[in-house]
């Protein structure tokens, strides 16, 4: 199947020549997909030096190491999504959301105010790393769907293959969290991340305005 984009600067003339517009997809739609794909590019670019400095603010010797396995990925999931950009004919070049940059400003505060011998900053990192990396699931996830919408078949492996590297890379530091069990039972920086997770939370999203009034149970 040929892809949504084509060479020609114009977004309307893509939309007057693409097949696409036989199946009744809006021009909308397409930059839609555009501007998503131009988010996660900008923060597959920006986000390995910040774990980079997680990784060298956590006290854990696991975290340390799940966060340097990380990093090394974020290179081959950048030249993936330049590859799509060339799938699609489109320049790569990225643009940042609010809400992914607010989530990186988080990060990096949490980084300032880390000791490295404190279990509970560790369990900070951890948080901060698993909102980035639940966003960056989201956005896989969405454009993986906007794309069979679109029915650009070519990109979709490719998506498909970044998604599974940043749902691997949850899982281990869900695995750090779980694997912090103290003689009681309970999870030592996963309960502190869970404790913190929705006053941070409502920080990154108020000051984006994305959520009013922050409520607690």
């Amino acid at each position: 199947m040929k892809t949504m984009g084509n060479k020609k600067s114009s977004s309307s003339k893509k939309m007057d020549v693409d097949p696409l517009a036989e199946n009744n997809v809006s021009e909308g739609l397409v930059n839609f997909f555009l501007n998503e794909l131009k988010d996660i590019f900008w923060a597959e670019k920006h986000l390995a030096k910040l774990f980079q400095k997680m990784q060298k603010a956590a006290a854990g010797n696991s975290l340390k190491i799940t966060l340097a396995d990380y990093v090394d990925s974020i290179e081959s999931q950048f030249e993936k999504l330049k590859q799509i950009f060339e799938i699609l004919g489109e320049t790569p070049r990225g643009k940042g959301s609010e809400l992914m940059t607010a989530l990186a400003e988080e990060a990096k505060k949490v980084i300032e105010h880390t000791r490295k011998e404190s279990d509970r900053n560790d369990a900070h990192i951890i948080s901060a790393a698993q909102k980035i990396q639940n966003h960056k699931i989201a956005s896989y996830d969405t454009l993986i769907q906007l794309a069979v919408t679109l029915g650009n078949d070519a990109v979709i492996p490719v998506l498909e293959e970044a998604l599974s590297v940043e749902k691997q890379a949850i899982a281990l530091l869900n695995n750090i969290t779980e694997s912090n069990i103290d003689p009681t039972g309970e999870t030592k920086a996963g309960k502190t991340a869970l404790k913190d997770s929705e006053e941070q939370a409502a920080t990154v999203y108020d000051s984006i305005n994305l959520t009013g009034k922050h409520t607690k149970e």
